[in-house]
């Protein structure tokens, strides 16, 4: 859980829960101390996007909803989802904002796994049926050899062995 002031300098905590820690890495002192900021934890290429669509959320005093990737001391990176709302005074005025931030890592990686097994069952099907399709195709090509050399081997029958037609069709 988490709480926030937003202004010019963008998001300002003053609390956060102790599954902090757990979640980033940091304490909710840290967090809170701007050791490190906010912005820091955040994946670059999700950072323009959780901005803009915290910002919109607050304006048009609307829950918010996203998911983006953190960064954590040890490298590696965790993806959340943030789910908040602004608190306004009487007269709409954004006092603060608040919410959970809750890790979908495990749910993100199922999600990969299963994308990657639906491609993998797509391509063996198409395998598949290219196998059956060159079976086919294999099946009548025989069958007119089949008839090819059947009628090679009677045109022979006429004729005397050695001669230059009984090569040729041999």
């Amino acid at each position: 859980a988490y709480r926030c002031t937003y202004g010019p300098e963008g998001m300002q905590p003053f609390y956060f829960s102790a599954g902090a820690l757990a979640l980033t890495g940091f304490s909710a002192e840290e967090l809170i101390a701007g050791r490190p900021h906010l912005r820091e934890l955040i994946h670059p290429a999700d950072l323009p996007v959780v901005r803009e669509r915290t910002r919109q959320a607050l304006d048009e005093k609307l829950p918010f909803e996203l998911e983006f990737r953190l960064r954590l001391p040890d490298g590696t990176e965790k993806w959340v989802l943030s789910r908040g709302h602004g608190v306004q005074d009487a007269g709409g005025r954004l006092f603060f904002f608040e919410g959970l931030v809750i890790d979908v890592t495990a749910r993100k990686q199922a999600e990969a796994e299963r994308l990657a097994l639906e491609r993998r069952l797509l391509e063996s099907q198409k395998l598949e049926s290219l196998g059956l399709l060159a079976g086919g195709v294999a099946h009548d090509f025989n069958n007119l050899l089949t008839s090819i050399v059947g009628n090679a081997g009677l045109a022979r029958l006429d004729l005397a062995e050695g001669s230059a037609a009984d090569t040729c069709l041999k």
